[in-house]
C-alpha cells in the first residue's frame, strides 16, 4: 500500500495549521510587545508627574509651615523669652493644633539661638541708654546668625526692652524711652492672607493630585505585570510544537514510504491516529481560550 499521498497530505494540512496558528501567535506576540512598551512609557509619565508634584508639594508644605511657625513664634514670642512653658503647652494654648513638636523644634531652636545672641548684643551695649530699635543697636556693625530672621531678632529685642523698661528703677542702664518706636502688628494683612489661602490650596490640590497619580501608577502596574504572564500564550505554542512533532516531523520520516517494508494498515491508522490528536489538541485549546474569554467578560 502507497501511503505517500497520505503523509503527504497530513504534513501539508498540519503546516496550514501551524501557519495560521502560528500566525496568529506571532502577530499576539507583537500586539503585546507594542502594548507593553505604551504602558511602560505611560507608567514613565506618570512616575515623572509623581516626581514633580511631590517636589511641588514639597516645597508649598515648607513653605506653609515656616509660616505657620513664624505666626507662631510671633504670638507666643514672650513666652519663649520670658517663661520655661513646653512646646506642648503653647501649641495646646494656640491655634495651631496642627503641629507636631518634631516639626517645631528647628524653628524653636533657631529662635533660642536668636534669644541668646540678642541678649550678648545688649549685654555688650556700651551706653548707659539702651535704644528702642534693634537697629540703632546694632548699626550695621554686627554680624547676625540668621540675617534672613530679621522680625524674629526685631521681636526678641522689642520683648527684652520693654522688660527692662519695666524693671527700670533696678536696672543699671539710664533712662529708657517713654514709648519705643518698634512694635510688630500682631495680624496679617488681607494680602498676605489671600496668599497663604492660595498656597493651602495649592497644596490640597497637589495632595489630590498625587493620590490620583500614585492610584494610576498601582493600575499600570498590575497591567505591566499582566503582559509578562501573557494568558493562553504558552498553551499555544505548546499545541504548535506538538502539532509539528506529530503531523511533520514524526511523518517526515516515512518519506519516501517503502511499500511492503512496514505494516501498511497499522502505519496508516497510526498516523491518522496521531494527526486526529493533533486535532483534538487544537480544537481544545480554541474551547479552552473561548471559554475563558467569555468567562471574564461575564
Amino acid at each position: 500500500m502507497d501511503l505517500n499521498v497520505l503523509i503527504s497530505s497530513i504534513i501539508t494540512a498540519t503546516a496550514a495549521l501551524v501557519a495560521i496558528i502560528g500566525g496568529f501567535l506571532v502577530s499576539r506576540v507583537i500586539s503585546l510587545s507594542s502594548e507593553r512598551s505604551t504602558i511602560e512609557r505611560r507608567l514613565r509619565e506618570i512616575n515623572n508627574n509623581i516626581s514633580v508634584k511631590e517636589e511641588m508639594y514639597d516645597r508649598t508644605n515648607i513653605t506653609l509651615l515656616e509660616e505657620d511657625a513664624d505666626d507662631f513664634i510671633t504670638e507666643h514670642h514672650k513666652d519663649l523669652v520670658f517663661t520655661d512653658k513646653s512646646i506642648e503647652q503653647l501649641i495646646n494654648e494656640s491655634d495651631y493644633n496642627g503641629f507636631t513638636n518634631e516639626e517645631l523644634d528647628p524653628f524653636i531652636k533657631q529662635f533660642n539661638s536668636i534669644k541668646n545672641e540678642v541678649r550678648t548684643i545688649i549685654q555688650k551695649h556700651e551706653s548707659d541708654v539702651i535704644p528702642a530699635n534693634i537697629n540703632d543697636i546694632i548699626n550695621g556693625k554686627a554680624d547676625l546668625i540668621y540675617p534672613d530672621k530679621k522680625s524674629w531678632y526685631e521681636l526678641v529685642y522689642d520683648a527684652i526692652y520693654k522688660n527692662l523698661e519695666k524693671e527700670r528703677p533696678a536696672n543699671k542702664w539710664g533712662a529708657f524711652p517713654t514709648l519705643p518706636s518698634f512694635d510688630l502688628p500682631s495680624f496679617k494683612s488681607a494680602g498676605e492672607i489671600q496668599r497663604y489661602n492660595n498656597m493651602v490650596k495649592e497644596r490640597d490640590e497637589l495632595d489630590d493630585d498625587l493620590r490620583a497619580l500614585r492610584v494610576q501608577e498601582k493600575e499600570q502596574q498590575k497591567i505591566l505585570n499582566d503582559y509578562g504572564t501573557p494568558r493562553g500564550m504558552w498553551g499555544g505554542l505548546g499545541v504548535l510544537v506538538y502539532a509539528c512533532i506529530v503531523g511533520i516531523a514524526y511523518p517526515s520520516t516515512f518519506l519516501p514510504y517503502p511499500i511492503d517494508f512496514y505494516d501498511d494498515v497499522e502505519t496508516k491508522w497510526f498516523l491518522l491516529i496521531l494527526f486526529f490528536s493533533e486535532l483534538i489538541v487544537l480544537f481544545a485549546y480554541l474551547a479552552f481560550s473561548l471559554h475563558r474569554l467569555t468567562s471574564n467578560q461575564k
